[in-house]
């Protein structure tokens, strides 16, 4: 089962399948808060079924990338992890038009929780998990009832800390990652599909594009994973790592 509804119902739709026996993807982020989202893990866990997340980045041979450079040690120690991320308001933003992903009774949140969980989530997967954070939003244009700009900052459990600057109220676009090492850098960006580069002994600029279909690595995971022929990187218990990290952010829950 795949669950391709808006955050405030993945809840209740998830239980119903969890009840119906059935293995489910559900879209991201998880669910209106961590509250809810290791209540619908537990629940997959105690009827012995898998719950995946969309958080299929997680998959993509971009990252992958990134992530082999680190575990190869091209960088040294990972130091910080800095993301910005911003965008100007469309025009259905300034029209005040019904959107549900700056409703945060429907959302939990606004462009924040839509889009930074992807990076949030992507970020735990290739340095390892954030075990404090801290965070202040606010809503600077007043376009719509969530907030419009975000900054945080956070320390993995290895020793490294990072930061973030979201704002969807900017004067453009910008989606720049930064991994600051002990003996080089990487950047990439989250959304966009600029080259990777990795700034080390041996520099390299590399461009790895998505699949087709930007999930196919994903859903082949899940099949595997099902299978018995592989573990999924992207399973309810990652992402409810995310949804901590989000509530402790936005200050919800």
């Amino acid at each position: 089962m795949y669950i391709a509804t808006p955050p405030d119902s993945h809840y209740a739709y998830s239980l119903q399948v969890a009840a119906a026996g059935k293995h489910c993807c559900v879209e991201k982020p998880m669910a209106l808060h961590a509250g809810q989202s290791r209540a619908m893990q537990q629940a997959f866990q105690q009827a012995g079924l898998h719950l995946f997340v969309a958080y299929y980045r997680r998959s993509l041979p971009r990252f992958a990338q990134v992530r082999q450079w680190l575990a190869d040690g091209r960088i040294g120690e990972v130091r910080h992890l800095h993301w910005s991320l911003s965008k100007a308001a469309s025009e259905a933003d300034r029209s005040g038009a019904a959107n549900w992903r700056t409703d945060p009774r429907i959302a939990g949140g606004g462009y924040f929780a839509d889009l930074a969980s992807h990076g949030l989530d992507l970020f735990q997967y290739l340095v390892g998990d954030i075990v404090e954070v801290a965070g202040i939003s606010t809503r600077q244009a007043g376009l719509y009832a969530a907030e419009d700009a975000v900054s945080a900052s956070w320390r993995f459990a290895c020793g490294a800390l990072g930061s973030g600057a979201w704002n969807f109220v900017a004067d453009r676009r910008v989606d720049r990652v930064e991994i600051i090492g002990s003996r080089g850098r990487i950047t990439f960006s989250v959304f966009d599909e600029h080259p990777l580069q990795l700034e080390a002994e041996e520099p390299l600029s590399l461009v790895i594009e998505h699949p087709e279909h930007i999930q196919w690595h994903h859903v082949q995971g899940m099949n595997a994973h099902i299978r018995g022929d592989a573990v999924h990187p992207a399973q309810a218990s990652e992402a409810l790592k995310t949804d901590w990290v989000m509530d402790r952010i936005l200050q919800r829950g």
